[in-house]
C-alpha cells in the first residue's frame, strides 16, 4: 500500500512540476482546479472500500463466481458514478472558477484543463475500483501494478506533451487520462486472468439493473458510505479554504499546493511505518500480550515523531532550494516558502496522527479516527475567518489552521487511545476468541 502510495505521490508531483515550467499562471490554475477536484474523487469510496471487502469474503467462502460478478460489477457501477460526477462538475464549472478566482484571460486554459480532467473521473472511478477488487481477489500485485501503469505512462507522457508537443496545461490533463485509460485496461485484462472463467465478462457487466446484482451491491455500498462522506467533508472544507486563500492571490493557491505536495512526499516513511504497526497490534493482541502491543504503538509514535522533525527541519532549513527546483518567479518563492514554514510544524505530527489512525483500525475501531478528523476539520473554517478577520496574516491563516488542527487530531487520538487501550484490547480478544469458537 505504501509503494501504490508512493507512486501516485510521486506522479502528482512530476506533474505539478511540468505545470510550473509552463508558468506560474497555469500552476495556480492547475492548483486551484486540483483541490476542486478532491471533491468529486471522494465520491469513488463509496465503491471501492466495500468492494475490495465484500469480494474477499466471497472468496474466502469459497463463492469465486460471486466473487468475480461483485468485481465486475461493482466497477461498472463505480464508472458510472464517475460519470454522473463529471456531468455535475460541467454544470459547476461557472461557480468553480469563480471560487478559484481564474482571470477571464485564463478562462480558455482552464476550460480545456478542466473538461478533459472530469472527463477522465469515469476511467478513475474504474480504476480506482479495479485495484480494490483485485486485492479481493488475492493479487495485490494485480493491483500495485495496475496503479503503477497508470502513474508511470502518465509521468512519461506528462514533460512529452507539455513540451515537445506543446499542448501546455492540457497536455498535463490528457497524459493523466491516457494513463488513467492504461491502467483501466491491464487491470481488466488482470481480472479476467484472476477471476473464474466465464465470469469476468460483458454479459456480466450486462446484469447491472437486474435485482440480484443490485442486492449484491448494495452492502458495498452501505460500507463505503461513512468513508465516503467523510473523506467529501474533508474535500470541500479543503476547497472553500482554497476559495479564500485565492483572494490573496495565485501565489497563495500554488504555494499551498506545493507545501501539500512536498509534504505528502516527506510523510511517506510515516505512512509505510503505519501498515507496520497495524500489523505488530494485530499480531500481540492475537497472543493475548496487551503490554507488548502498548508498546510496539509507543515506538511507532516516537518512530513517527522522529520522522517528521526530520522532515520539519528540511523544510524549515532549506526551502527556497525545494520549492525553486518548481518555479523560480520571486512571488512564487516568498509566498510558498513563508507558507511551508508555518505547515513545517505540523508535519511532526502528520506521521502521528497516521500512525493512530492505522493502530484504531487494527484493533476494530474505526469510529475514534473519523470522529476526530471530522472535528478537525470541521475547526479548520473558523479558525480561518477568525484569523483573516482579526489578524493581518492574510492568506498565511490557511496555513495556520492546518498547523493548529493537525496536532490538536494527533495528541486526540493519542490520548484517546491509550485511556481506552484496555477496554478495546479486551474488546478485541474477545470478538477474536469467538470467531474462533464458531470456527
Amino acid at each position: 500500500m505504501m509503494a501504490a502510495s508512493a507512486v501516485r505521490y510521486f506522479s502528482d508531483l512530476n506533474n505539478f512540476f511540468w505545470i510550473a515550467k509552463v508558468g506560474t499562471h497555469e500552476l495556480a490554475v492547475a492548483s486551484g482546479l486540483s483541490y476542486f477536484l478532491w471533491v468529486p474523487q471522494s465520491l469513488v469510496i463509496l465503491t471501492s472500500v466495500g468492494t475490495s471487502s465484500f469480494v474477499a469474503r466471497a472468496r474466502g467462502a469459497k463463492h469465486l463466481r460471486t466473487a468475480g460478478r461483485l468485481s465486475l460489477v461493482a466497477t461498472e457501477a463505480a464508472f458510472l458514478l464517475g460519470l454522473v460526477t463529471a456531468i455535475a462538475s460541467f454544470v459547476a464549472k461557472d461557480l468553480i472558477f469563480s471560487a478559484c478566482r481564474i482571470p477571464p484571460e485564463l478562462h480558455d486554459k482552464a476550460d480545456s484543463y478542466f473538461l478533459i480532467q472530469i472527463a477522465s473521473l469515469p476511467l478513475i472511478f474504474a480504476q480506482v475500483n479495479l485495484s480494490s477488487a483485485l486485492v479481493g481477489l488475492d493479487d495485490p500485485n494485480g493491483s500495485l501494478l495496475t496503479n503503477g501503469i497508470s502513474m508511470g505512462i502518465a509521468a512519461i507522457l506528462t514533460p512529452i506533451f507539455v513540451f515537445p508537443l506543446k499542448m501546455g496545461l492540457a497536455g498535463a490533463a490528457w497524459a493523466f487520462t491516457v494513463g488513467y485509460a492504461s491502467g483501466v485496461l491491464y487491470g481488466y485484462l488482470r481480472g479476467r486472468k484472476v477471476a473464474i472463467k466465464g465470469v469476468w465478462n460483458l454479459k456480466t457487466l450486462a446484469r447491472i439493473g437486474n435485482r440480484r446484482t443490485l442486492r449484491e451491491l448494495l452492502p458495498v455500498l452501505r460500507v463505503g458510505s461513512p468513508l465516503m462522506a467523510d473523506s467529501l467533508f474533508h474535500g470541500i472544507v479543503a476547497f472553500i479554504m482554497v476559495a479564500l486563500i485565492a483572494r490573496y492571490g495565485e501565489a497563495y493557491v500554488s504555494g499551498l499546493a506545493t507545501g501539500d505536495k512536498l509534504t505528502f512526499i516527506l510523510n511517506l516513511p510515516a505512512e509505510g511505518l503505519s501498515r507496520a504497526a497495524v500489523v505488530l497490534v494485530g499480531f500481540y493482541l492475537g497472543r493475548q500480550d496487551q503490554r507488548a502491543a502498548k508498546r510496539a504503538v509507543l515506538k511507532s509514535v516516537f518512530a513517527a515523531s522522529a520522522l517528521g522533525l526530520i522532515g520539519t527541519f528540511l523544510l524549515l532549513l532549506s526551502p527556497r532550494g525545494l520549492v525553486s527546483l518548481f518555479s523560480e518567479d520571486e512571488q512564487y518563492l516568498k509566498t510558498t516558502i513563508m507558507l511551508l514554514r508555518i505547515s513545517a510544524v505540523s508535519l511532526a505530527f502528520l506521521g502521528v496522527r497516521e500512525v493512530m489512525d492505522a493502530c484504531f483500525g487494527g484493533i476494530g475501531y474505526t469510529l475514534p479516527p473519523l470522529l476526530s478528523g471530522f472535528l478537525a476539520t470541521a475547526l479548520r473554517l473558523p479558525i480561518v475567518y477568525a484569523l483573516m478577520n482579526l489578524t493581518q496574516l492574510r492568506g498565511a491563516a490557511v496555513a495556520w489552521a492546518f498547523t493548529i488542527t493537525i496536532p490538536l487530531n494527533a495528541l486526540v487520538l493519542t490520548v484517546w487511545f491509550f485511556l481506552r487501550f484496555d477496554s478495546f484490547a479486551d474488546k478485541y480478544r474477545g470478538d477474536t476468541g469467538e470467531e474462533e469458537a464458531n470456527a
